[in-house]
């Protein structure tokens, strides 16, 4: 009888943590998914506005300042506890802008013909979304647990 009232006990207090290791990890799923939502939709729209990359064209350009610039807000709007999805987040933002500020300057030294801005330009936009491939990795092996 003892032993049946121990398992009485051990048993709800098992279930009660499994569930929270549960939700805590749906929780991180969940946040995980937000963030791949607005990263997946930023390359898709960029890959329809510019033609998969063959479309250049200063409007094109600007289309896509456009789409880092919303992608950067919807960034900043999605909420997440978990401390190193905070980070993921922020690193995301600063490219996000940092590629839509880069973008306009470089159409801007464009249509003024003002080369050596224009190589200015085109560097720091090669440098605003240098560090997306690393972070993408990064998250994603977060996410996964790996």
């Amino acid at each position: 009888m003892h032993f049946l009232r121990r398992y009485a006990v051990i048993l709800p207090i098992t279930a009660v943590v499994s569930f929270l290791s549960v939700s805590c990890s749906g929780n991180k799923i969940t946040q995980c998914q937000k963030i791949f939502q607005i990263t997946n939709g930023t390359v898709n729209e960029i890959k329809t506005v510019t033609d998969g990359g063959r479309n250049s064209s200063s409007e094109a350009l600007l289309k896509t300042a456009d789409i880092w610039n919303k992608a950067a807000q919807e960034m900043e709007a999605v909420k997440v506890n978990d401390e190193q999805l905070k980070k993921f987040k922020a690193d995301f933002t600063k490219m996000y802008r940092d590629s839509s500020k880069s973008t306009r300057d470089y159409v801007a030294a464009l249509k003024k013909r003002d080369f050596t801005a224009v190589d200015v330009g085109f560097k720091n936009l090669q440098k605003s979304y240098n560090p997306e491939k690393d972070l993408v990795n990064r998250i994603n092996n977060y996410c996964s647990g790996s």
